[in-house]
């Protein structure tokens, strides 16, 4: 299978991530082409895009508003293009291997990837949060729409997902902070776990990849916990797809904080500088033109961990996580 990789992006800080996706694409799947919206990009990313192999970068606004909502007007878009199959990725996420379930996926599969802190029955509640009528079969949830995978028979079923993100209640909950939203319609994640448990959709086949061994969800020191991180660094299979779930992008995350300042933003720093996406950036540092800051380890508890544990961060960040859950239960 050789999906038409399918991205977006519309904010000029996340260039950098756009850019990391793109060469670890290249990197492990050079067959494979990349349709690339993003609205109003500078001269200087339309230049780097330029000298990349095997992509289109489309400036053309699509329906759908912003980054979010987006992801079912992409993917109708690439099926439109005549590719047989479609492939959405996130734009924080980086590759670290070949997507070795891609050559051994069933026809007519839509897959998709189940959230961290998902649930049993989380799909089903969001199904009739939406108004659908839930399938009898319990499906988990939340859906994580980091990554969406599509092929011809699937254009009614992303119809269908644009049109819930149209309902009035959906909406409603849009315009909220995100503390305020309803907990089931948090975004255009929540829908699609809404159709793939509807009753409507109970003939669907669907592979929903998990965390952390097929996909890493970095979203926080908890989303990986002390556990996960020995089985992982004890084991020959290492999550292929790695993503920046973590709500301070690790591009984004401050410089030379101090832990006598502000001991949050030196505690997230030392999580962003050992996480697994940072870490399998580093090795494309030399590639960048923007800011490398992000890249470079400058806390003390980071580079003693990492010379440790050779530059392993499932083991260096290993006590990060465990002393956090530690703290969670205690709280």
């Amino acid at each position: 299978m050789n999906p038409l990789i399918c991205l977006y992006e519309d904010r000029e800080t996340h260039v950098v991530a756009v850019k990391l996706l793109i060469i670890s694409i290249r990197k492990f799947h050079p067959e494979l082409t990349i349709r690339l919206h993003f609205p109003s990009p500078n001269i200087s990313f339309k230049t780097w895009i330029e000298n990349i192999p095997n992509i289109e970068l489309i400036t053309k606004a699509l329906e759908g508003t912003g980054s979010y909502n987006i992801k079912p007007h992409v993917l109708i878009d690439g099926l439109r293009t005549g590719a047989k199959t479609c492939l959405w990725l996130d734009t924080d996420i980086i590759l670290d291997s070949r997507i070795t379930w891609l050559a051994d996926l069933p026809e007519q599969t839509l897959v998709s990837t189940l959230d961290p802190h998902s649930y049993p029955n989380g799909s089903n509640f969001r199904a009739e949060a939406f108004d659908l009528e839930p399938q009898k079969n319990a499906i988990d949830g939340a859906i994580n729409s980091a990554l969406v995978l599509v092929d011809e028979v699937h254009k009614d079923f992303l119809e269908d997902w644009a049109k819930l993100l149209k309902l009035p209640q959906y909406q409603d909950s849009q315009k909220k902070p995100v503390s305020l939203r309803n907990t089931l319609m948090l975004g255009d994640q929540d829908a699609l776990s809404a159709l793939v448990a509807s009753k409507k959709y109970a003939s669907l086949k669907v592979l929903l990849l998990k965390h952390p061994n097929d996909i890493l969800h970095h979203q926080g020191i908890s989303a990986l916990t002390f556990r996960q991180r020995l089985i992982l660094k004890n084991s020959d299979r290492h999550p292929s797809i790695i993503h920046a779930m973590a709500s301070t992008k690790p591009w984004l995350m401050k410089n030379n904080v101090s832990p006598f300042l502000n001991i949050r933003d030196y505690y997230t720093r030392i999580f962003l500088e050992l996480s697994p996406y940072v870490c399998t950036a580093r090795q494309y540092e030399k590639l960048l033109t923007e800011d490398k800051s992000w890249l470079r380890v400058q806390t003390v508890y980071s580079k003693f961990m990492l010379f440790i544990f050779r530059n392993d961060p499932f083991a260096a960040g290993a006590l990060q996580a465990l002393v956090q859950q530690i703290l969670k239960k205690l709280v």
